[in-house]
């Protein structure tokens, strides 16, 4: 991970639940995707993300398909997609948590913003700082 971006906005990568916690119980997530369409902050997602999203606000939360196609559409207009190629096995309690850290590792993320405590407690891997939405937030706001 390089720390000397070209870009000046900050690589974000949301955990699924920020997405969800945005979509259904406000708090400060919301706030990230705003800035986000401000273009304050540059948000990357992989396909995990996305699926695992859709997933979660099907069997959870009971929306159609054709509700998440669109949620789904605007956050692939919103962020970049990556495709993760370094695998990483260091969250035993949940292996599906990997994924999140394997697409920050392929977007070349500062930031990993998450509320799941098994990603928290790690708090930086390989120079990815590990926060949540508030903490984030309170750096940048």
């Amino acid at each position: 991970m390089s720390t000397g971006n070209q870009n000046s906005f900050p690589r974000i990568v949301t955990d699924t639940n920020v997405i969800i916690s945005a979509m259904h119980f406000g708090g400060r997530s919301p706030a990230i995707f705003h800035l986000v369409n401000e273009g304050v902050f540059e948000i990357f997602l992989s396909l995990f993300i996305l699926h695992e999203t859709a997933g979660v606000l099907k069997r959870k939360f009971h929306w159609g398909s054709e509700q998440c196609n669109q949620l789904i559409q605007l956050l692939e207009e919103a962020s970049t997609v990556v495709y993760p190629i370094v695998p990483v096995h260091i969250i035993k309690e949940d292996e599906t948590d990997n994924r999140i850290i394997e697409c920050a590792i392929a977007a070349d993320a500062e930031y990993l913003l998450s509320g799941d405590q098994h990603l928290l407690k790690y708090r930086e891997y390989e120079g990815i700082k590990i926060l949540t939405p508030g903490e984030f937030l309170d750096q940048f706001t």
